[in-house]
């Protein structure tokens, strides 16, 4: 991949006179109507992701826009996220099947021997700025990730988490949003396919997480705490490559979490990003999923994963 680097347009030759005055005065009040009916627009406009090899390219360090840092210290509850209703709009992908075959084009080709790769650039991290925001949090630092250049403005995340909102299943109950809003936001906004994934087991999850990454170059959402929070996966170290063989195991998973650099009464201090979590630590947190005020059968006591996938479905098991 590139290095992402800003360039400046070369500028014209001076124009004097009065009527070039005018005629600037006009293109600059145009302008201005132009930005601010930029401004208005409900949406921020997506920029196409990235493609992502196998080690992210190094990008040089944005200076950080005012007020990033999250605005409130609440812990979040566990109702954080808004309750899925009955009938969700997007339909959860059965568990694990045959693995599929990794795309032609796979950067680097299947690799023999242990394997490791992260995502994650120095910048893409953005923190939550409310308590029930970590899914438009975790969304925003995974388009950070897959597109060249940040955003870690407050305004894109309440952008998002309006949109994630829209795009849950309705009615909503509370102020979150839901992970089907996760999925569907991400797809809008131009950064899919996505799907959500339901896995049967905690290896059958990591495994569909190494995969996926390994195979469509993005990251992967996690609904931990049993669906209380989110996480973001920017990579893997495994023992094996999982576009070699389907003879991994994956040692630990380098993880975002979007609650740092608060503290969490419950779970204790939180990762800096891009930390590798130990997959025994990864099992602490996230647990199958089990909300304490309603019975959801399509995914209790089950793995729930916002999951990359590439056109032809690979990526999906």
């Amino acid at each position: 991949m590139s290095e992402y680097r800003r360039t400046v347009s070369d500028r014209g030759p001076s124009i004097v006179g009065p009527i070039a005055v005018a005629l600037a005065l006009g293109a600059m009040i145009v302008i201005a109507m132009l930005v601010q009916a930029a401004g208005s627009a409900g949406r921020p406009l997506p920029t196409p992701p990235r493609v992502a090899g196998a080690t992210a390219t190094p990008r040089p360090a944005a200076t950080p826009l005012p007020s990033t840092s999250p605005g409130s210290s609440a812990e979040p509850s566990a109702d954080a996220s808004a309750e899925p209703s009955e009938e969700p709009t997007e339909s959860p992908s059965p568990g694990p099947t045959d693995l599929p075959t990794p795309p032609a084009s796979l950067n680097p080709p299947p690799t023999e021997g242990p394997f490791a790769m992260n995502l994650y650039g120095d910048g893409d991290f953005m923190s939550q700025i409310d308590v029930t925001y970590s899914i438009a949090a975790s969304m925003l630092t995974m388009r950070n990730i897959m597109v060249e250049g940040w955003d870690r403005r407050q305004a894109t995340q309440r952008q998002y988490h309006q949109l994630a909102r829209e795009l849950s299943p309705q009615p909503l109950d509370g102020q979150g949003a839901e992970p089907e809003g996760w999925v569907g936001g991400l797809n809008e906004l131009g950064f899919g396919p996505y799907e959500l994934s339901i896995q049967p087991t905690f290896e059958d999850a990591v495994a569909a997480i190494a995969r996926a990454i390994r195979f469509t170059g993005r990251p992967v959402g996690l609904l931990i705490w049993r669906g209380a929070h989110t996480w973001v996966v920017s990579g893997f170290e495994a023992d094996a490559d999982p576009a070699f063989t389907t003879e991994f195991q994956v040692n630990g998973l380098y993880i975002e979490d979007v609650w740092y650099p608060k503290t969490s009464q419950s779970w204790g201090d939180r990762p800096e990003p891009s930390s590798l979590i130990p997959l025994d630590l990864v099992g602490e947190e996230f647990l199958p999923w089990k909300r304490p005020s309603k019975d959801y059968p399509d995914r209790d006591g089950q793995f729930v994963l916002v999951l990359p996938v590439l056109d032809s479905g690979v990526g999906t098991t």
